[in-house]
């Protein structure tokens, strides 16, 4: 039996690793938290042309393997997919929504629900240099945004020229938030 349990974790650790992406990116939490390069994405996405999309199988896969790492999570349902939206959920159901995703030539955004004690909708922006993730800006928004206009408005109305929020930061960035 002690042999069985040995080998069968084994296997499970093998196949764990094999479907990994290599997570080389660390998030820096000061920039995040301080909203430094949220200016940044919110100029590029009014200046620049987006496509969006709606469905989790068109992100390009090294983009997704990074969101996954990111996120902690590989499981994401469609807009029109059921997700665990609270806090009790069971192995292998998806505990995040997408609402949409959208791209240019580097820069990536992500509009998802996240189920837990409270439900969140997150905009994580990732900005890629070909394939791979040089910056990263997450925070919570407004559960109704559901278009890209919305969240540039969103933004504009909560943020400030400088990038700094005081004490009151209207994306719930802190920093035990940052589970993205």
């Amino acid at each position: 039996m002690k042999y069985l349990l040995a080998i069968t974790f084994m296997i499970s650790s093998c196949l764990s690793l094999i479907g990994q992406t290599k997570c080389y990116f660390t998030p820096d939490k000061n920039k995040i938290l301080s909203n430094k390069n949220l200016n940044y994405y919110l100029n590029n996405l009014i200046k620049e042309q987006f496509e969006v999309y709606h469905k989790k199988q068109q992100i390009p896969q090294y983009v997704r393997g990074q969101f996954n790492c990111l996120v902690h999570d590989t499981l994401l349902a469609n807009p029109d997919e059921w997700y665990a939206n609270g806090c009790v959920y069971q192995e292998g159901e998806p505990r995040m929504q997408l609402v949409f995703w959208a791209n240019n030539s580097s820069n990536f955004v992500f509009v998802y629900h996240r189920g837990g004690i409270a439900l969140g909708t997150h905009a994580l922006f990732m900005k890629f240099s070909g394939e791979k993730l040089v910056d990263v800006w997450v925070g919570q928004v407004d559960y109704e945004i559901k278009k890209l206009k919305d969240l540039v408005e969103y933004i504009q109305k909560n943020s400030t020229p400088e990038g700094s929020y005081g004490d009151e930061n209207p994306f719930g960035n802190s920093d035990d938030y940052l589970s993205f």
